[in-house]
């Protein structure tokens, strides 16, 4: 038997379980979700802090500019406490800030496109203009 693991994020883990991690294990014609538990007899009543440090969040630190600006910053982080019988399939993603999208004029991205295929065309040209006298030259 083939078979492929993918790990999932950490908040897909159900706390009140103590899963403290979970794997799918891709075979030939199934996929088998494994998990692994801590033994903790209070776990369905209380939530272990020792076993869940803060993970990361799904929302971003920065935004893409910002990241290829040359900036960093730490990531953001939540508490598994909040995932409390949850899954990683229930549990909502955060809404992308509209301060993370960058706003793009269409119309001065048009332009640029059109300059630089402007340009591609006249470097071709003297590119088969190149060619051709390289040709002549090797004929003679």
């Amino acid at each position: 038997i083939n078979a492929e693991y993918m790990g999932l994020p950490k908040i897909a883990c159900d706390t009140t379980q103590c899963e403290v991690a979970k794997f799918l294990r891709l075979e030939n014609q199934v996929v088998v979700p494994l998990s692994f538990q801590c033994p903790r007899k209070q776990a369905s009543t209380e939530f272990q802090a020792d076993v869940y440090p803060d993970t990361f969040s799904n929302v971003p630190a920065m935004s893409a500019a910002d990241y290829f600006g040359g900036a960093t910053a730490p990531p953001n982080t939540i508490s598994m406490e909040h995932c409390r019988g949850k899954t990683g399939t229930s549990m909502r993603v955060a809404p992308i800030s509209e301060a993370l999208v960058p706003k793009v004029d269409i119309q001065s991205q048009q332009q640029k496109v059109e300059k630089l295929r402007k340009e591609l065309a006249a470097e071709e040209a003297i590119l088969a203009q190149m060619e051709e006298e390289f040709a002549k030259l090797s004929v003679s």
